[in-house]
């Protein structure tokens, strides 16, 4: 029994069939048999509705042992928990499989499987068109569905009445086209508003983005602007994240993404905050 013959189990949805199969020949895959199974499972079959019964399958392939920090070839998630949030963006599969192991701000590699010449072709020196967490994938996943214009529009409604008036049985008569597109609408809806609420629980769990991990090698990455006027030259820098410091101006301890060195008339360079920055600029 191989991979393949397990999963046209699943394909005609004999899910019994699969779990004893699946339990007589596990042992005899490799981890990568193992994990390729998992992403073929999840990418395709699995239903948020039968979580449970899904369950009792990835027990059974995980074991105690196998990885699952592991990059997948020739797909847009490079990562397990990036395949999940992808295909099923539920807290509570996202969780299982960070209970088994998968690590949160595990750095996945888009070009794992790539020799270093298409690397240099396609990346170059910026790390974050290769390298993304589960975070960095859920951002892009969002930002993605924002920037898609499925032109919906609100259809005629054709009755008066909210849904909870009426009981089951009570029906209408619609279009196949109208049911189609009302239904396409629900997945868009359920997806987006599942993968927004999954992205505030991985916030709440801890995760970081890639830039965030590797902090050093992004500091200071744009490029610094330099403003001279009558108050003196002021170096702008828009950070990647966050930083705390001190304001020389307002003598106040501020966080913000930018920090400006200023130096004054008298050669004296001070740091200040943006908002200071704003005012010395209105004189």
């Amino acid at each position: 029994m191989n991979a393949k013959n397990l999963i046209k189990l699943l394909s005609q949805n004999k899910l019994n069939n699969f779990y004893t199969e699946l339990q007589n020949h596990i042992a005899e895959f490799t981890e990568e048999e193992r994990q390729n199974l998992l992403v073929e499972i999840i990418d395709i079959y699995y239903r948020q509705d039968k979580f449970s019964e899904y369950k009792k399958a990835f027990d059974i392939i995980i074991g105690s042992e196998l990885n699952l920090n592991f990059n997948i070839k020739d797909h847009w998630a490079t990562t397990l928990l990036s395949l999940v949030i992808l295909r099923a963006p539920y807290i509570n599969i996202f969780d299982y499989f960070v209970g088994k192991g998968a690590d949160i701000n595990f750095i996945g590699d888009s070009y794992a499987f790539d020799d270093e010449e298409t690397i240099k072709k396609e990346v170059g020196e910026d790390l974050c068109e290769r390298y993304e967490t589960c975070l960095d994938f859920i951002n892009g996943k969002i930002s993605d569905i924002f920037q898609i214009d499925y032109n919906y529009i609100v259809p005629e409604k054709k009755i008066e009445g909210h849904w909870t008036e009426y009981k089951d049985g009570d029906t209408i008569t619609i279009e196949k086209s109208d049911y189609l597109y009302l239904h396409e609408q629900a997945v868009f809806l359920h997806d987006l508003i599942y993968t927004d609420k999954l992205r505030d629980h991985i916030l709440d769990c801890g995760a970081k983005t890639y830039r965030e991990i590797e902090k050093p090698s992004y500091n200071y990455k744009l490029k610094p602007k330099t403003i001279k006027t009558k108050q003196g030259k002021f170096i702008y820098t828009r950070n990647d994240f966050v930083t705390e410091f001190h304001c020389d101006r307002c003598n106040q301890i501020k966080k913000s993404k930018i920090i400006i060195k200023w130096t004054d008339t008298n050669s004296k360079e001070k740091t200040i905050c943006n908002a200071c920055f704003g005012n010395l600029l209105s004189k």
